[in-house]
């Protein structure tokens, strides 16, 4: 539980500096496109391509991570389906719908995930959330975007959308698998700096939140009951539900495990700069985010504990 608890607050330790910073003059907020820019297209291909390189091809694999990335998809698209209830029932205005619809879908699963799966000591739990991290991200950076420019500037033309689906994450991704499917390696050199220009990905993105949240008043953020509703379903009911509807269909006790912590985990942080790209309500985003976050320093030890005593009785 330490690990994890040692983790999240690294979060926002971080994030205060990036707000710090901002306040300060040091880093002014023009500085955030700029910052998105070395996210998007080096940062997050880097570490995407470096996580699937390092992996062993053989006949488990292939077996597990077909199986991870099917029911990756079932679980993305419950989680998608919670999300557009919750904008109906919410009455949620067109311009911030696709913020919600994303920070419902996609999780921090890749910063945090792995150091929790980690934790709970099982190489196959490991595996798995590794696995759903390829869908996942390639899900995230190809619909993301489209989500948050929704009802936000002008329609996009067949070319413009090919663009923003088609993107340098997303083709890492690609890159990555054939890069782990063909058993290919690249030089020890390369190979170190893609994998340090990968491990930027969390403290950068957790600065550029912070500088978001120079723009609002820690009243209005915690007192804000929509960010209270989104926490809940996001941190304790969506894992249940994905507990319920995995046991029932007898998915491996691993498995249930992974996607668990998966559901369980707070809004993927990229959120922040898709909307700061799309001109939405980039406020809203960094407020969601990091009032997830702040819930999961209480939800997910809970959530881990939980796990490591249905491992230990189902495994």
């Amino acid at each position: 539980m330490t690990t994890i608890l040692s983790q999240i607050l690294a979060i926002f330790l971080i994030l205060a500096l990036g707000y710090g910073a901002c306040r300060a003059g040091w880093l002014p907020l023009s500085a955030g496109p700029y910052l998105n820019k070395l996210l998007i297209n080096i940062a997050q291909p880097c570490l995407t391509f470096y996580l699937l390189e390092h992996q062993t091809l053989d006949a488990a694999l292939l077996r597990n991570g077909g199986l991870s990335i099917l029911l990756c998809l079932a679980v993305l698209a419950l989680s998608f389906i919670a999300g557009f209830l919750f904008i109906l029932l919410k009455k949620v205005p067109l311009q911030d719908r696709g913020i919600y619809l994303v920070c419902f879908t996609f999780t921090n699963n890749g910063f945090l995930g792995l150091p929790v799966a980690m934790s709970l000591g099982s190489d196959e739990l490991l595996f798995i959330t590794i696995m759903i991290n390829v869908p996942a991200v390639i899900l995230l950076f190809a619909l993301g975007p489209l989500l948050v420019a929704w009802k936000n500037g002008a329609a996009k033309s067949r070319g413009e959308i090919l663009k923003t689906v088609f993107n340098l994450p997303v083709l890492a991704s690609f890159l990555g698998l054939a890069f782990l499917l063909l058993g290919w390696q690249l030089p020890s050199l390369l190979d170190s700096a893609v994998e340090m220009l990968g491990n930027m990905l969390v403290p950068l993105s957790m600065i550029v939140i912070g500088m978001q949240l120079t723009g609002s008043r820690a009243r209005d953020v915690l007192t804000d009951k929509s960010h209270y509703i989104f926490s809940l379903l996001r941190l304790a009911l969506m894992p249940a539900a994905v507990f319920l509807a995995l046991h029932l269909i007898g998915a491996p006790p691993y498995a249930v495990a992974a996607f668990v912590l998966f559901a369980a985990m707070p809004a993927a942080t990229m959120v922040v700069v898709f909307s700061a790209d799309a001109g939405a309500n980039t406020r809203l985003a960094a407020e969601t985010v990091f009032v997830s976050h702040l819930f999961a320093v209480g939800t997910l030890p809970v959530v881990s504990a939980l796990l490591m005593y249905y491992l230990r009785f189902a495994a």
